[in-house]
């Protein structure tokens, strides 16, 4: 079995499922609600942290860098 532990985290009005890959060694996370793929990952919760925030600003400036209204989960 390759995943223990499962959570979430929200940065922005994203919201995230995060895994633990024992195999790896590091925690997985994806943004969940959107078409687009985003995934982030690190190695503490910390890194997985800092790794969330960036991957949510990256895709929020290069959505106004195309011209492209940023999706958002429907809640």
């Amino acid at each position: 079995m390759k995943k223990h532990m499962n959570s979430a985290m929200e940065y922005n009005g994203y919201r995230a499922v995060i895994s633990y890959d024992q195999e790896d060694d590091m925690f997985i996370g994806e943004v969940l609600g959107i078409k687009d793929s985003l995934n982030f990952y690190g190695n503490t919760m910390k890194e997985l942290k800092e790794s969330f925030h960036q991957s949510i600003d990256n895709y929020i400036d290069l959505c106004k860098e195309i011209s492209k209204s940023p999706e958002k989960e429907f809640r």
